[in-house]
């Protein structure tokens, strides 16, 4: 290599878009098989997939506050999730 320490966080289907997190604890990535996969920014881990309001791919992902994401996809959906336990 190039003698860079860049390490790959994320290797999931399909990533169509990533928004981080207001507070810059994590990041959600929009998915191509309906998934919303929420990872800790720090640990470069996941923390988990929101999963079971969509039915194709995600298109985009949003902060609106501290406390929300929202989440829309190919299906024309517009999700709004609470991530404030995260």
């Amino acid at each position: 290599g190039d003698g860079s320490s860049a390490v790959q966080m994320l290797n999931p289907p399909h990533v169509h878009h990533v928004k981080c997190h207001p507070k810059g604890r994590y990041a959600a990535a929009a998915l191509g098989d309906g998934r919303c996969l929420l990872f800790d920014l720090h640990t470069r881990k996941p923390l988990s997939y929101l999963t079971g309001a969509h039915s194709y791919s995600l298109s985009h992902v949003s902060f609106p506050s501290e406390r929300l994401l929202v989440t829309a996809g190919n299906d024309r959906l517009c999700v709004l999730w609470s991530v404030d336990a995260r």
